[in-house]
């Protein structure tokens, strides 16, 4: 079945391509054919490599990408991204580091938390069940859950709230800080993170305002500067 996936890679959309390299690398004893196909297949996805560096995220552009299946139960936008970061987290950091792709699992960590639809989830229990499951690979790969580090937000120079992360409270511990609208005046306002410690520090900013304008037009989901 390997062998007529490959020979029919050419016709594989991007969920099956990431999905066959996948079952590639779980071979017990996995030889340098099947490493070259592993980085053929990379190769292929990066064609439709986004990276947005202002936001710092990486994704698969599927609107490049001709075919039915967007319109499928299967293979859509976030289960491609899920599939294509579960294939990096089971990818060497050697391989990775001469693809120059050493970057892109964290990156698409932060495009997937950033962009669901629904608040708690993406589209579907389906997407979102993949989703969490690399989620959960990337953790285990990574050790990010056993941050030990002190994290203070500052808004114009002012602690406005401390929060510590550690093994014990990773799941526990509210890391939300709110300000309402008596505390945001007009003019320029800086927020400022500091960190002691170690581990990674994954952060987000929303805003939340009423506008008279109609029809209110379409600004995407980042805040921008």
């Amino acid at each position: 079945m390997k062998e007529l996936l490959w020979e029919a890679r050419t016709n594989l959309q991007l969920y099956s391509l990431s999905a066959y390299a996948i079952a590639l690398t779980n071979e017990p004893d996995r030889d340098s054919n099947a490493q070259k196909r592993i980085e053929a297949i990379l190769n292929v996805l990066a064609q439709y490599r986004f990276e947005d560096q202002e936001n710092q995220t990486v994704r698969l552009d599927l609107s490049r990408v001709n075919g039915w299946y967007f319109w499928s139960w299967f293979g859509g936008e976030y289960e491609t991204q899920a599939y294509y970061l579960r294939l990096l987290n089971r990818v060497d950091r050697d391989t990775l580091r001469k693809l120059g792709r050493e970057n892109d699992a964290p990156q698409l960590v932060k495009y997937l938390l950033n962009n669901r639809k629904n608040a708690t989830y993406w589209n579907s229990t389906r997407d979102t069940a993949l989703c969490v499951e690399a989620f959960s690979e990337y953790l285990q790969k990574t050790d990010e859950l056993a941050p030990n580090e002190t994290v203070e937000v500052l808004v114009d120079g002012e602690v406005k709230t401390t929060v510590e992360y550690t093994p014990d409270n990773l799941f526990e511990t509210n890391g939300l800080l709110e300000l309402s609208a008596d505390e945001i005046t007009s003019g320029d306002h800086e927020i400022t993170l500091r960190v002691a410690g170690d581990g990674p520090l994954y952060y987000n900013a929303y805003l939340e305002f009423f506008t008279l304008e109609d029809p209110i037009a379409k600004a995407g989901l980042e805040l921008k500067t």
